[in-house]
């Protein structure tokens, strides 16, 4: 699964980036952003995990630094990549509002990357502390007993990995449907957007489901 993973990330950035049009549209701007930190996640955090759980090849069960190094990448980069899916639910909802001003502000490509770089430096910042709690227990990686673990535990990974997602892709997926039923005659859809639109639904479905049981676990 996670070589299929890695393939499909790999095939995405080869895809989007493969005409020049591609590379104007802000929806595939986010996808692409997407797919390219997933490529990351996945070999940096669970290859590790194959290694040590699979072929009992001590890393970050066994070296401090490692350790502190697996439990940052396993949340920045999960969360960071589950966010720009939900950008992309966003990026729908701008693109078919009426309010021009609106519309034309967040469908500039300028802005888009300036998201995609804010997004990957915010919770590249807000996950810092897990640096510092996390430390290796009768030989595994875990996180330390601390308010912190408490709050990160209980608080905010319930909320990053399903029940911000699922609100963000809620609201901004029936005011899609609105501000399409509202337009309805009177600005054509292209043809990209709807072939993206597509595309990006399963992928939220997918986020959402995944993100429930480890939210909650």
């Amino acid at each position: 699964m996670i070589i299929l993973g890695i393939f499909g990330a790999i095939l995405t950035v080869l895809v989007f980036t493969k005409q020049r049009r591609f590379w104007r549209n802000p929806i595939i701007n986010y996808l692409l952003a997407g797919a390219v930190m997933t490529g990351i996640h996945l070999p940096a955090v669970y290859l590790q995990s194959i290694l040590v759980n699979g072929f009992g090849l001590g890393l970050f069960n066994t070296d401090d630094i490692a350790c502190r190094e697996h439990n940052y990448l396993l949340y920045m980069t999960t969360v960071t990549a589950i966010s720009f899916p939900c950008w992309a639910s966003f990026d729908q909802y701008a693109s078919t509002c009426r309010n021009a001003s609106f519309r034309h502000r967040w469908n500039s490509i300028r802005v888009v990357r300036l998201t995609i770089v804010g997004t990957v430096l915010f919770w590249s910042i807000i996950y810092i502390p897990i640096i510092f709690v996390s430390g290796i227990i009768n030989g595994s990686c875990v996180l330390l007993p601390s308010p912190y673990t408490t709050f990160n535990t209980y608080v905010m990974t319930p909320f990053v990995y399903s029940i911000g997602p699922i609100l963000v892709i809620s609201i901004f997926t029936m005011g899609t449907v609105r501000n399409l039923h509202d337009v309805t005659g009177h600005r054509p859809q292209g043809r990209l957007a709807q072939q993206v639109r597509h595309m990006l639904l399963p992928q939220l479905l997918v986020l959402v489901i995944s993100g429930v049981p480890f939210g909650f676990q």
